[in-house]
């Protein structure tokens, strides 16, 4: 299991829509920190996508716990793959 922490903005991450002169635009935000903003012109894109990345920390901390617990377990030969994608891609999260 990795032991490397995530680097990234801590806090509850949430989306705000926010209304400009110049058009629409999400916000993703942990506390008053912005943690990227997300423009396009089909705003039910814009909103699926922030609410995505602003999951993405509690989604990191979960499947980091699933397999670490699925490790544990006397045998998983039925689902070592499954283990296999889950650390890469927590790998890719931590990189």
């Amino acid at each position: 299991m990795n032991t490397e922490e995530f680097q990234g903005t801590k806090g509850v991450w949430t989306t705000e829509n926010v209304l400009t002169y110049s058009g629409d635009f999400y916000k993703v935000k942990a506390g008053d920190l912005s943690v990227c903003n997300i423009t396009t012109r089909n705003q039910v894109s814009a909103r699926a996508n922030a609410r995505l990345i602003a999951a993405a920390p509690d989604m990191l901390e979960a499947l980091i716990n699933i397999a670490s617990n699925l490790k544990n377990l006397p045998d998983t030969s039925i689902i070592d793959g499954a283990i296999e994608e889950a650390q890469q891609a927590i790998e890719k999260a931590l990189r």
